[in-house]
């Protein structure tokens, strides 16, 4: 049996759109490629070819070694298999039902959309979600999110029709404390409101959210347990949203490329007594006199 299913394996023509792992594989006894000899990276990438949930039971019954892939600990990681589908993805947790999945990692599988989130709102255990670049992911498939009450890490970056309502839906997973979403350009002020809730909230990260305005990160007070925020690049931030996070406990801030923040919002800034990491690249209305406004901080 292993030597049939390891011709199957050496005769898949791998699609261009996909480049698969880069693999030294192990010297053996054997002339032949095994299952068991395979690292879990390869064996994750065959996975992307199935398309019947059926194949990967039989496979199981070929070798144990499958039922293994890709999970390490209580860690799966798929990042970066561009072809995994909706269907896929549900096989793969069928296999691994009954283990408390801790994370995931679905970045840049450009195929999974909102029904795929929807497998993933069984996983009670799941802490952190990473569906960084999923485009196909909208407001709707967070709605699946809200089920995940244990989730406290949770990125969303480059999700481009992930809007203010759909951050409502996030409302019930209360212990939240990590959120990404850079270049999320569909969430505004409105949005930030929902986000105030989340009072466990301990780093923000809106770099590229080009909507987003003073007004919005006046909503913010209310994340009294926020340290790290990164505004990289929101370009509609003055130096009027710089005097409302000045009332914030930031250790982090992320200000480079903002284009409208002058020498007065770094005096603002000077009341942040816990900052001790603060990027300014980029903002070209800075100057060495806005600097001494810094000077006590412990920068």
């Amino acid at each position: 049996m292993t030597s049939v299913i390891s011709l199957a394996l050496t005769s898949i023509i791998l699609p261009p759109t996909s480049a698969p792992p880069v693999v030294v594989l192990p010297k053996t006894s054997s002339k032949s490629v095994t299952i068991k000899s395979l690292p879990s990276t390869v064996m994750a990438y065959v996975l992307t070819f199935l398309s019947d949930p059926q194949a990967l039971r039989s496979m199981r019954l070929a070798s144990k070694a499958w039922t293994l892939l890709p999970f390490h600990g209580h860690h799966l990681d798929l990042s970066g298999y561009t072809n995994l589908s909706d269907d896929q993805l549900k096989t793969i947790l069928e296999q691994l039902k009954g283990t408390k999945i801790q994370s995931i990692n679905l970045k840049k599988c450009y195929n999974i959309t909102n029904q795929g989130i929807k497998y993933l709102s069984k996983l009670t255990s799941l802490t952190s979600l990473n569906l960084s670049e999923c485009s196909n992911i909208t407001d709707h498939g967070l709605g699946h999110l809200s089920k995940l009450t244990s989730l406290t890490s949770l990125d969303l970056s480059e999700c481009p029709d992930i809007t203010d309502q759909g951050l409502e839906h996030l409302l019930k997973p209360i212990s939240l404390t990590l959120l990404n979403l850079k270049n999320c350009s569909g969430v505004r002020d409105r949005g930030l409101e929902h986000l105030s809730k989340f009072a466990s909230l301990t780093s923000l990260n809106l770099s590229w959210c080009d909507n987003i305005t003073d007004r919005g990160l006046e909503r913010l007070l209310k994340l009294t347990s926020l340290i790290s925020l990164n505004l990289n690049w929101c370009e509609n931030i003055t130096d009027n949203g710089l005097k409302h996070l000045s009332k914030l406990t930031l250790t982090s801030l992320d200000l480079s490329e903002c284009p409208r923040i002058t020498d007065h919002g770094l005096e603002h800034l000077s009341k942040l007594n816990s900052l001790i990491v603060l990027n300014l690249k980029k903002c070209l209305l800075i100057t060495d006199q806005g600097l001494e406004h810094l000077s006590n901080s412990p920068l």
